[in-house]
């Protein structure tokens, strides 16, 4: 008996997991070069907290979102190793598996 199933759960599970850190080091970073004046001359010009950080923060973040993402999706699709680990069969393989399983098998001659 598995905590977390195989298959799709797993997978999905298991590149989260691994994947997380390069979104948490890109935003942590760009978010410590900010810093508080931009949040703080929002509320002194009357918006509230949540509307500063909606308003000012997020578009500043907007960048090392999309950089963290497209190394989050680069990453995942060269990580295929997990993704077999944690497959339960034909049905939940992906497509770099597949790819890798084709290119593991002899050629057919014609």
């Amino acid at each position: 008996m598995t905590f977390i199933p195989l298959g799709t759960v797993g997978q999905v599970i298991g590149l989260v997991t691994w994947q997380i850190a390069y979104a948490v080091i890109i935003v942590r970073a760009r978010l410590l070069t900010i810093g508080m004046e931009y949040e703080e001359a929002a509320m002194d010009l009357g918006a509230s907290p949540t509307r500063s950080i909606r308003r000012v923060l997020l578009p500043l973040l907007t960048p090392a979102m999309f950089a963290s993402a497209a190394i989050v999706f680069a990453d995942s699709i060269d990580d295929f190793v997990t993704v077999r680990y944690l497959s339960a069969g034909a049905n939940t393989e992906p497509l770099s598996v597949k790819i890798y399983n084709a290119a593991r098998a002899s050629p057919r001659r014609r």
